[in-house]
Formats: C-alpha cells, sequence, structure tokens
C-alpha cells in the first residue's frame, strides 16, 4: 500500500468519524429533548388524574 492511498484512507475515516459523531450529538440533543417532553407530560397526566379523583369523590 502506497503512502498516499494510506493517507487517503486515513483521510476519508477522519472525515467519517468527525460526520458520526455530529449525528451523535444531533440524537443526543433529540433524547435530552424528548426527555424533557416526557417529564412535561408526565406531570400533566399526574395533575388531571388528580383532578379527576377529586371529581369522582365530589
Amino acid at each position: 500500500m502506497k503512502s498516499t492511498e494510506f493517507d487517503e484512507i486515513k483521510r476519508k475515516l477522519a472525515s467519517r468519524i468527525i460526520e458520526l459523531e455530529q449525528q451523535l450529538e444531533n440524537v443526543l440533543s433529540r433524547c435530552i429533548g424528548l426527555e424533557k417532553v416526557k417529564n412535561r407530560l408526565q406531570s400533566e397526566v399526574e395533575k388531571l388524574t388528580s383532578e379527576l379523583e377529586s371529581v369522582r369523590y365530589w
């Protein structure tokens, strides 16, 4: 294998690593956002459940 071929492969791999790191950051960011939405919705469900129970026993 020639040095230039090796350097080309190395460059392509480095580029792919950067691309995958960016994808990972995007996925992690999306996960954080979804976790926040989940927590907000869970809180809302708990609030509505409590209100429903209050109405049932009225």
